[in-house]
Parts: C-alpha cells; structure tokens; sequence
C-alpha cells in the first residue's frame, strides 16, 4: 500500500494485483465471454439452421 504524496488520505494497493473492484469484474467477465464463445456459437448457429 502507499499514500499519494499530495493526498495523504488516498491509498492505493500495489503489487500483483493492483485491480479495483470494477476492473476485476470487467476482466471476469471478458475471460468468461473468451472461453465461452467457441462453445456457444457452433450451438446457437447448429441450432438456426435445424429451423
């Protein structure tokens, strides 16, 4: 943790991972649409032209 020389009051985390909340949500998110994507569109395509 350090504080930011002109505002002592702010702390910011660092090292590994130095991600706010947001941030690691975001990345979440977009790794689990990564992963999922090969899976899910061959299903959904399969699945418009069985129609």
């Amino acid at each position: 943790m350090i504080h930011l020389p002109e505002d002592p009051q702010v702390v910011r985390q660092v090292g590994v991972f130095p991600w706010g909340h947001g941030e690691f949500i975001w990345a979440s998110l977009g790794l689990a649409g990564f992963i999922t994507t090969p899976l899910v569109v061959p299903a959904a395509i399969a699945g418009l032209l069985r129609q």
